[in-house]
């Protein structure tokens, strides 16, 4: 990965880490996995914030969306609720989010009513544990890291690109 890190967490940072990590884990989401997808922990955590911050737009969508039954904009709402809760490894709610993207595909109004509440319960249910066991602490200092000067222009707009997709699935 083009970040490395040259300061190591203090002692307290680290055990918040691992009580976020052991609660997310309690609730089934797939820590391990997530923290592949995103590079490392530190990526993790700041995909974690942003699943957070954009956790309420996101529940008025599909609700506005659900009672207006403007289907194609309900299936597009839930189709990115479903990617970025894979990306934080929320597997259960991301298949969740795929039972009614399908179903809004196939215009199958009534399983999209009958199920899009428990959808909604389990998605503010798992943003609540994050919000609860995320350190507000944002280390935005640019002292903590140092771009890798050996990487290519190509690679580094990889990266860019990349991060750019995993914060508009979420």
């Amino acid at each position: 990965f083009f970040f490395f890190q040259c300061n190591q967490e203090n002692d307290i940072e680290g055990e918040e880490q691992i009580k976020l990590f052991e609660a997310l884990k309690k609730a089934e989401i797939d820590v391990d996995t997530a923290i592949k997808y995103c590079g490392d922990a530190k990526t993790y955590k700041d995909i974690l914030r942003i699943a957070v911050d954009g956790s309420k737009d996101k529940i008025s969508a599909i609700e506005k969306y659900l009672a207006q039954e403007d289907i194609e904009n309900y299936r597009i709402v839930v189709h990115s609720l479903k990617s970025g809760a894979a990306n934080i490894g929320a597997i259960k709610l991301s298949e969740m989010a795929k039972s009614l993207e399908y179903a809004a595909k196939d215009s199958d109004v009534e399983f999209i009513h009958d199920y899009t509440h428990k959808m909604l319960t389990l998605y503010e249910e798992i943003i609540e544990l994050i919000r609860n066991n995320l350190d507000d602490k944002q280390d935005d200092s640019k002292d903590n890291y140092y771009i890798d000067e050996n990487i290519s222009k190509e690679e580094w707009d990889d990266k860019i690109k990349e991060i750019d997709f995993l914060i508009s699935e979420l």
